[in-house]
């Protein structure tokens, strides 16, 4: 059961926001249109984040309610075995 258990979003993809971050460092430094070319990165960057962050809360619910409908069967079956 905790093999199944959902990793952190962070744990999944963490290279990939580190590079999506980095190029919006890397867009101030373009003269003029810089900063209005890093706002746009950093809200596409809190977008994905956002999307991802649904997604894994998604898997974790459904997980837990796996996780105690398992520990349930296991005690209603003990309290049989008695």
């Amino acid at each position: 059961m905790w093999t199944r258990k959902p990793k952190s979003f962070l744990e999944d993809n963490l290279s990939g926001y580190l590079v999506l971050v980095f190029l919006g460092v890397v867009l101030l430094l373009i003269p003029n249109v810089g900063v209005l070319l890093a706002l746009i990165c950093c809200l596409a960057v809190l977008l994905v984040v956002d999307k991802v962050l649904d997604k894994h809360a998604a898997r974790l619910g459904r997980w837990r309610h796996e996780y105690e409908s398992s520990i349930g069967r296991v005690i209603r079956s003990r309290r049989k075995g008695k």
